[in-house]
């Protein structure tokens, strides 16, 4: 988008420099021949009244006196009533071509014609000179626009990449995420469709969740209670051998369907907060610090990202996605300097490590809010629980820096 809206500007400036600047330069070109021809008129009525007086005198009309009267780049020719021709143009040349010169023929008073001609090499070099000027305000014009694209494609794409950020954040499962309004008309209608969507899965969630404890409940209760039943009733000495068998086999076949309503509950929170998929932890981070830069940068601090390249992980990216929130969240409120976030790759491990600049506290730090105010903002210690959840954990390193380290498997353990 940023490009197209800048190929817009320069190519309309261009367009606009191209006609109109077409456009001057043949009006310039004909005003100064206008001009250069006017002065020829001028220049051969003067010579002519010159040339009239002589011949008045009844002196003779001779080259030497013709080229005392005339200018830079100006030739004369006089032709007497008898036809013989006096001129000012050297021996063996002949008149230009057609359209190298200028002219103009007059009467002269007391017989014969008068013709003076100027080189048209003046013009050029004026002409040139006014084109050299069109060309270079083209060129300024041209950069000026190209800037102005820049400026004003950065402000008008700016919004639709922050919301691009927040349905990639939408997408993995981070329903929390605070939509800001835009005064550009059609990013507020983007972050109003995400605000709409937001309040109905939210609802969706609540009842999911509710769904799912009470399905718990009248599913897995009553099935505990009859498996012990079942399995009393195998240990009571009026049941025949052949009963107990059976009843084995049915606390059997109970524990199969409890395993399955296991699954299938699982299976739902799976969907209801973002399905284990296989992302690329190094793409998550980068993303997450590109969406928390401006904010540290505000405070005259840098965030920095040290990734290897590429880190596939199968975990739930929302949840893994307010951890790394929190820990930057807390480095940009408590914290001092910059701000690193690494990545590394073990064997069945991925160590990240948030830390800046501060001196270390201990393991206080946990229980300290992480200072934000947002809807989904968490503290580090539901972080910690969370980390644990995926069958990680997070802790705080004894030396300074001050700096966090969460470790998650390669992939997400079963319940």
């Amino acid at each position: 988008m940023r490009e197209r809206l800048i190929a817009a500007f320069v190519g309309v400036t261009v367009l606009l420099i191209v006609v109109f600047g077409v456009a001057g330069a043949y009006s310039v070109t004909e005003l100064l021949e206008d001009e250069e021809q006017r002065q020829v008129d001028r220049s051969v009525s003067m010579l002519a009244a010159v040339v009239g007086e002589r011949l008045q005198r009844g002196d003779e009309v001779t080259a030497s006196f013709l080229r005392r009267q005339l200018g830079a780049g100006e030739v004369a020719e006089y032709t007497d009533a008898g036809g013989e021709v006096v001129g000012t143009r050297p021996i063996g040349t002949r008149p230009g071509e057609a359209g190298s010169e200028l002219q103009r023929s007059l009467k002269v008073a007391g017989g014969g014609t008068l013709t003076l001609s100027r080189s048209t090499a003046s013009v050029a070099a004026l002409v040139d000179d006014a084109l050299l000027t069109i060309v270079l305000v083209g060129l300024l014009l041209v950069i000026f626009a190209a800037v102005l694209g820049l400026l004003a494609a950065k402000r008008l794409s700016q919004p639709f990449q922050d919301l691009a950020l927040l349905a990639g954040e939408f997408g993995r499962g981070r329903f929390d995420v605070d939509v800001p309004h835009y005064s550009i008309p059609e990013a507020e209608d983007i972050g109003r469709a995400i605000r709409e969507a937001q309040r109905e899965l939210t609802g969706l969630i609540g009842r999911e969740r509710a769904f799912a404890a009470n399905a718990s409940h009248q599913l897995k209760t009553p099935i505990t209670a009859l498996r012990l039943n079942l399995e009393d009733l195998t240990l009571w000495p009026q049941t025949p051998p052949e009963v107990a068998e059976e009843l084995t086999r049915g606390v059997s076949e109970l524990d199969r369907l409890s395993i399955t309503v296991n699954d299938l509950l699982e299976l739902a929170h799976d969907r209801r907060v973002g399905a284990v998929v296989e992302i690329d932890l190094c793409a998550l981070v980068s993303d997450i610090a590109r969406r928390w830069r401006p904010r540290v940068e505000a405070d005259g601090r840098r965030l920095v990202d040290l990734t290897p390249g590429e880190v596939v992980v199968r975990l739930t990216p929302g949840p893994l996605s307010q951890i790394l929130d929190a820990l930057i969240l807390n480095a940009v409120t408590h914290g001092a300097g910059e701000i690193s976030i690494t990545v590394s790759a073990l064997d069945s491990y991925v160590r990240v490590q948030v830390s800046d600049q501060r001196e270390t506290t201990g393991e206080d730090d946990f229980q300290r809010p992480s200072g934000g105010s947002r809807r989904g903002d968490i503290d580090l210690s539901v972080a910690a629980d969370i980390a644990k959840g995926f069958g990680g954990y997070l802790r705080l390193e004894p030396e300074p820096p001050m700096t966090f380290t969460l470790m998650l498997p390669r992939s997400r353990p079963l319940a």
